[in-house]
């Protein structure tokens, strides 16, 4: 079974995209694809880029966003795909006008009517400023599905996938101060894990005596983190916050990946000089991951 055969089940639209060269010579393209064809292109690079690095990384990705290729470009490197990122679930939001106090005020007045490009959707009721900070605490910001394992298994515990090589396995890491956990729950953390409307982000609360230091060991916990080798018991946790979308970039955020062109004559029936695109070792180009760019704090426990 090919890459063509393997079809993926994240959602893409294509949109009046001409004919995608697949197979040349150098010199002149031989066979392109369209419609169906490059959804499954699109797909396969996505899933195995997202997978390439997390093996839970594309089923998170797909429950959270689709994707839009709205175009294509190519060169001798290969086939560079440009797509859009739209989040599931969002409500009907309005489009946010900028305020006189906004430090681009007058280039969204002279450029965009005003317009700020964010989409603002209502703030829940019960939704808090900030997230009280406690000195005897330690704050862990995770993904929706990190704390459904949580509560399914008992114990809080990292997958590790993005632990800082081998001095921190075993570790799950934590934060001194609340703004900390909020960073990680979405800002720093990767587009696959970042709050959504189907997904919000989760920050947990444990005490710090039950925690590991930068000096109880150097090398594996960084200055600024506290850490704790093996599960924790969920009985530890003392407070529970969850990161609720209020706002995000109008018309989605931006993607790219590069799908590189292999040699097609290893086939002993192709000819010497052939080349094809090789989606599933698409690199990621540049972009605006920012999907949803703000949130409201709602506590849960």
């Amino acid at each position: 079974m090919n890459w063509l055969q393997k079809i993926a089940r994240i959602q893409v639209q294509i949109g009046n995209v001409q004919p995608m060269p697949i197979t040349t010579s150098g010199e002149k393209v031989i066979e392109t694809a369209q419609g169906e064809e490059i959804k499954r292109i699109v797909e396969t690079a996505i899933k195995s880029y997202y997978n390439r690095f997390d093996p839970e990384g594309y089923k998170f990705i797909s429950t959270r966003y689709s994707f839009v290729l709205d175009k294509w470009t190519e060169d001798y490197n290969g086939v560079l795909l440009s797509l859009r990122i739209l989040p599931f679930g969002g409500k009907p939001g309005t489009e946010e006008i900028a305020k006189p106090d906004d430090p681009s005020y007058d280039y969204y007045q002279k450029w965009t009517g005003g317009k700020t490009n964010r989409t603002i959707y209502k703030t829940p009721q019960d939704a808090i400023k900030q997230i009280p900070a406690d000195p005897n605490l330690a704050y862990r910001g995770m993904a929706w599905e990190e704390w459904q394992s949580i509560r399914k298994t008992g114990f809080v515990q990292s997958r590790g996938v993005y632990n800082l090589g081998d001095e921190q396995s075993n570790y799950t890491m934590f934060g001194y101060t609340p703004d900390t956990g909020e960073h990680y729950a979405h800002g720093f953390a990767p587009l696959q894990y970042q709050t959504s409307f189907k997904r919000p982000s989760v920050v947990i609360s444990v005490p710090k005596n039950l925690l590991l230091t930068h000096q109880d060991d150097p090398k594996g916990i960084p200055t600024n983190e506290l850490a704790c080798k093996g599960p924790l018991s969920s009985s530890q946790i003392k407070s529970v916050w969850m990161l609720i979308p209020t706002s995000s970039k109008t018309g989605g955020g931006t993607i790219e990946f590069r799908l590189p062109w292999v040699k097609a004559w290893e086939d002993k029936e192709t000819p010497t000089g052939i080349f094809k695109i090789d989606p599933t070792h698409a690199t990621m180009g540049s972009g605006n991951l920012s999907v949803i760019t703000g949130y409201a704090i709602r506590q849960l426990q």
